[in-house]
């Protein structure tokens, strides 16, 4: 059985709400962004939090761009809230690895407006072959093309570093099919990223 720290549980508490990148949880926590990667390598490697990161070749860092609960994180914040009187907080330990890292190139100059509708229509059509992909990574792509779409969805919330890193992460998933013939999925990622501006070139097919 595990004890959580204040700190630790202050981290769930803020992603909970629903600061899920490492500069919403830096700013809600007032902390700096190396004691939070630690804290969100602890609870990540703990079980309590699954952390999707990229790698931006600009910054040579690892960017947070989503980190929610896992079941024994909710958990343990629920037990935190209801057994508050006497401190006690248990939940069980379990190893949860964090996703895989991608490379993100470099950001060239904005040379058009991005039509965010035809961004949406892009990820629509991924959607609907779906299940085309294995169901191992389906259900990380469905989170991924999620984040991408409320991006989307929100002007206020676009970010072109947080669109290019979701778009990314679906590609790094999509990849591996592209090779064994996933071709519904090839215009669709072409349309995305023409409009994100990213320099890639798809795998061909064996």
């Amino acid at each position: 059985m595990a004890r959580l720290n204040d700190r630790q549980l202050k981290i769930l508490r803020v992603i909970d709400e629903g600061n899920i990148t490492g500069e919403d949880i830096v700013k809600a926590l007032d902390s700096s962004m190396q004691m939070t990667s630690y804290y969100l390598n602890t609870l990540a490697d703990d079980g309590y939090l699954k952390v999707a990161r990229v790698y931006d070749n600009e910054t040579r860092e690892f960017l947070v761009v989503r980190a929610y609960l896992t079941d024994q994180g909710k958990a343990s914040l629920e037990s935190a809230s209801i057994k508050i009187s006497d401190g006690t907080i248990a939940s069980p330990i379990v190893t949860t690895p964090v996703a895989t890292a991608i490379a993100v190139p470099s950001i060239t100059p904005k040379i058009q407006p991005i039509d965010y509708a035809r961004i949406a229509e892009s990820i629509a059509q991924i959607n609907t072959q779906i299940n085309l992909i294995p169901e191992g990574r389906r259900d990380l792509i469905e989170v991924y093309l999620d984040d991408l779409q409320n991006e989307v969805n929100v002007a206020y919330r676009r970010k072109l570093i947080r669109l290019k890193a979701y778009f990314l992460a679906i590609l790094n998933i999509l990849s591996p099919i592209l090779k064994q013939g996933g071709e519904p999925f090839r215009q669709p990622l072409e349309t995305i990223a023409f409009q994100l501006q990213l320099p890639i070139q798809l795998p061909e097919k064996h």
